[in-house]
């Protein structure tokens, strides 16, 4: 949550650079990193979330295909 609804740019700026981290095809690349692959099928871009309050919020998701154990 970040910005008014009057001034959404904060908000969407955010989701936008949190987007671009979260679907970067180098994650798997990363040492140590349990992410064998980003599946594009379950990432979506930022969207507007609706909401009765005067802020601004972003929607968006990520999924992964890990390898490891627990």
């Amino acid at each position: 949550m970040a910005g008014s609804k009057q001034n959404e740019s904060p908000a969407k700026d955010l989701a936008r650079w949190l987007a671009g981290i979260l679907h970067d095809d180098a994650l798997p690349l990363v040492d140590d990193s349990p992410i064998a692959f980003v599946n594009w099928d379950g990432c979506t871009s930022p969207a507007t979330v609706i909401d009765q309050l005067d802020v601004s919020r972003q929607y968006l998701t990520a999924q992964y295909v890990v390898s490891g154990s627990w």
